[in-house]
């Protein structure tokens, strides 16, 4: 009898575990990480210990949402990389820091940075380096003064400055307050200088369900249509054109 027994107790654990739905039934397909790939070109030659400094604190933020940021170095691969190598490698949103702002592009005096979020260039923002120093320059003066306690340092302003712009192109308006604030008042500043200066609730739902989207897009697009100008100038990934807008970056700038 001892051996039937055993074998009964054997085949009744084996039924249990068949029987035991798999967690990853229960729990559904494991979702892919939400991404969004970053690259930066610094026509105002900001230092690059202060650029690093802005990049890490700006894939903090996103971080916190749930979305994983990838800064990329080169935009363009050699022309002989197969396809699916270069729409890897290549960014989804550029950053561009200029040295000041730039002619006809109709901003407030105020304006840190601008994000021409409709359209072919819906991927390209644009920060106006002239003014982060500016601003910085008028906390430390403010400090000075004894009207507020801490001001928010280069970087920190650089980044919070490329984490709205970039807001902007993931579907986020200006709001009352936070983040998406048109314009920072001294207590923004001073949450920015203690990386307290957040999205709230509704924007980073809009963030991940933006991010998601243009992801998909851009890899399906990327996969079906890849072709390259024989000039190199520009890169037409299906209906996206990884180039500056025409008049925003040629040999001769115009600058405000």
């Amino acid at each position: 009898m001892e051996r039937p027994l055993k074998n009964y107790l054997r085949l009744s654990l084996i039924l249990a575990w068949l029987s035991f739905p798999d967690p990853m039934c229960l729990a559904g397909a494991a979702e892919p990480a939400l991404e969004i790939t970053l690259h930066v070109s610094n026509y105002a030659h900001v230092d690059s210990e202060i650029v690093v400094a802005a990049e890490q604190r700006v894939t903090r933020i996103y971080g916190q949402l749930g979305v994983v940021t990838v800064w990329l170095d080169d935009l363009l691969l050699p022309e002989d990389d197969p396809a699916n190598s270069l729409c890897h490698r290549m960014a989804d949103i550029h950053v561009t820091i200029l040295p000041r702002a730039m002619e006809g592009l109709r901003l407030q005096s105020n304006a840190l940075g601008s994000a021409p979020a409709d359209g072919l260039y819906s991927h390209w923002a644009y920060v106006f380096y002239d003014r982060v120093e500016s601003l910085f320059a008028r906390q430390v003066a403010s400090v000075a003064q004894g009207k507020v306690s801490r001001w928010a340092t280069s970087d920190q302003i650089l980044a919070y400055v490329i984490t709205h712009e970039v807001g902007h192109l993931l579907g986020l308006p200006h709001t009352p307050a936070g983040i998406m604030r048109a314009v920072w008042d001294s207590n923004d500043l001073l949450d920015a200088a203690h990386g307290d200066l957040r999205f709230n609730s509704p924007q980073a739902a809009t963030i991940r369900s933006e991010a998601r989207i243009r992801r998909e897009e851009f890899l399906q697009s990327c996969i079906a249509s890849t072709s390259i100008n024989s000039n190199s100038e520009f890169l037409r990934v299906g209906n996206r054109v990884f180039t500056e807008p025409e008049g925003f970056m040629k040999t001769s700038m115009n600058f405000l």
